[in-house]
């Protein structure tokens, strides 16, 4: 017992060490233009079951609850915290600035690159589209799309760490020789939430 109890605090200084780390980092790129800082997200480890519920206790009488010993804890996911930061000026006429709770492409080419920019960032994505609304005059047009999004970072052994968005895609159009072509598109994220996950590598190809 006493071998457990110090194996499982060690895992508890583990995680904490590494929580003191992504801090450090954080604040060694408070002044980084454009770096948003990380949050890391913990889960507990396995149980050692020492008594069943419902057990018998007597030979006539039943125990009314379970005893449970925790092993420690990991660290499963880094979530990015999406918040406004200060804006600075970089005397760069090719720079740019994202202003608002979401992020805004510009032009067919790059709106036309967001499957190719997911990919080399997840494992793999997954994106469900909801209700859409669109307000059609002459010839542009404001829609608005409802979407869930499912963006899986391998993490080894097996297990993924999987970071959901509930966003919306807010979109402007232009019709251009009875096409319709998107001009801009700004992506709100309205909540995001980290989970754990199971990874399953793809097939090898041939």
């Amino acid at each position: 017992m006493p071998n457990t109890a110090l194996l499982t605090a060690a895992t508890g200084m583990q995680v904490q060490q590494q929580n003191v780390d992504n801090i450090a980092n954080n604040l060694a790129n408070a002044s980084t233009v454009g770096f948003k800082r990380t949050r890391l997200e913990f889960q507990d480890l396995l149980y050692q079951n020492m008594r069943t519920a419902g057990g018998a206790s007597t030979a006539s009488t039943n125990l009314p609850v379970g005893l449970q010993i925790g092993l420690g804890a990991r660290s499963i996911a880094s979530e990015k915290i999406f918040t406004q930061g200060d804006f600075k000026q970089t005397e760069n006429p090719l720079d740019m600035v994202i202003e608002g709770s979401g992020f805004v492409m510009q032009g067919h080419e790059q709106i036309c690159g967001i499957p190719a920019m997911l990919k080399g960032m997840y494992s793999r994505t997954l994106h469900q589209v909801h209700n859409q609304t669109v307000t059609v005059s002459g010839d542009t047009a404001e829609a608005e799309t409802y979407c869930s999004a499912n963006h899986l970072t391998e993490l080894g052994g097996g297990s993924a760490s999987n970071l959901v968005w509930a966003m919306r895609y807010q979109d402007r159009l232009q019709r251009h020789n009875g096409q319709w072509r998107f001009q801009r598109r700004t992506v709100v994220i309205d909540w995001t939430e980290t989970r754990p996950a199971q990874f399953t590598p793809p097939p090898a190809p041939g």
